[in-house]
């Protein structure tokens, strides 16, 4: 009967041993999770904070183009927008770990989207492209409105973002 009663013992510490460790790895694993939240939080904070500084810098060069439209101070050669200066770098990473939309949820997940399709090289060309043919067409004033509002709501809807970040 001894026998029987040391076997069992065994067996429940050697159960009770792995329920411990699976406990404790699971543990482990919620705090390396939230730690690696954490920082993705940070990093996307950055590059949102980075993106609305460049989205006012091109909203700075349609004013200024604006302006000289209107004074008929302009050449076609100038009528450009340069995209360049956008990060998106930190995206697929955070979107192949799962927290960018995590992070965000969908609606933010959708602001983001259309501010990075906005704000980008192939758009630039298009639109520096689309307002040199509106210029010509006597519209660049109308067409420079259009792309200032655009600035203004794909920014906004990324600084809402960030708030909830």
């Amino acid at each position: 009967m001894e026998i029987v009663f040391s076997g069992f013992w065994s067996a429940f510490w050697l159960f009770l041993g792995v329920v411990a460790g699976a406990g404790i790895q699971h543990w482990l694993t919620q705090v390396q999770f939230q730690k690696h939240q954490k920082n993705a939080r940070l990093v996307l904070e950055t590059e949102i904070e980075l993106n609305l500084i460049e989205a006012e810098t091109i909203a700075g060069r349609i004013r200024f183009l604006k302006e000289r439209v209107g004074a008929g101070q302009i050449e076609d050669a100038d009528l450009f927008l340069n995209m360049q200066g956008f990060h998106y770098s930190a995206i697929g990473p955070l979107v192949n770990s799962g927290h960018f939309h995590s992070m965000l949820g969908s609606g933010g997940v959708k602001k983001y989207v259309e501010f990075m399709r906005f704000f980008n090289n192939n758009n630039a060309n298009w639109l520096s492209s689309a307002l040199v043919a509106e210029h010509e067409k006597g519209l660049s004033m109308a067409f420079l409105d259009w792309m200032l509002g655009k600035c203004e709501v794909h920014s906004s809807g990324l600084k809402l973002i960030s708030k909830h970040t």
